[in-house]
């Protein structure tokens, strides 16, 4: 999986996209009998664990579940864990990784077929609770170590 980073101040973007030995993204048959998103959650399944092993430290959510965002039951989104806030100078960022185009694309076709496919971050998400100014530096940081591509976002 090819991953290109954007940032700015409060917010930026993740773009990803499948080379010729990734697997494919698919729902699994409970997934794909309950409603048509499974493909997608299992997208961002994929890039959580990738994520992951270069240090973002983040778990996947459902929206609907979290009060302060919009959504259906099945839409997901990889944020860093609540368990995660009380740790002091950590060296991940404090951010959410949105599908902002869910409700009229599924990510996962797109990506099967080569296409890249664009994520929404917003940082210092936790803020003025847990504030974290320098997110995107520590976006940064975590890129530059496993020579992931980052550009500044342009709104």
């Amino acid at each position: 999986m090819k991953i290109k980073f954007a940032t700015g101040t409060n917010g930026g973007s993740v773009t990803i996209q499948r080379e010729a030995d990734d697997p494919k993204a698919k729902a699994s048959g409970f997934t794909r009998q309950q409603h048509g998103w499974g493909a997608e959650i299992h997208l961002l399944g994929m890039l959580l664990q990738k994520l992951n092993e270069f240090g973002f430290n983040l778990c996947r959510a459902k929206v609907g579940k979290d009060g302060h965002m919009m959504g259906d039951d099945h839409m997901c989104y990889l944020r860093t864990p609540h368990s995660k806030l009380r740790k002091r100078a950590v060296d991940y960022p404090y951010m959410y990784i949105v599908d902002d185009q869910y409700a009229v694309r599924c990510s996962a076709k797109d990506y099967n077929k080569g296409k890249e496919v664009y994520f929404i971050i917003y940082g210092n998400v936790f803020s003025p609770i847990h504030p974290q100014q320098d997110w995107n530096k520590k976006v940064k940081a975590i890129c530059d170590k496993h020579k992931i591509e980052i550009f500044p976002f342009c709104h």
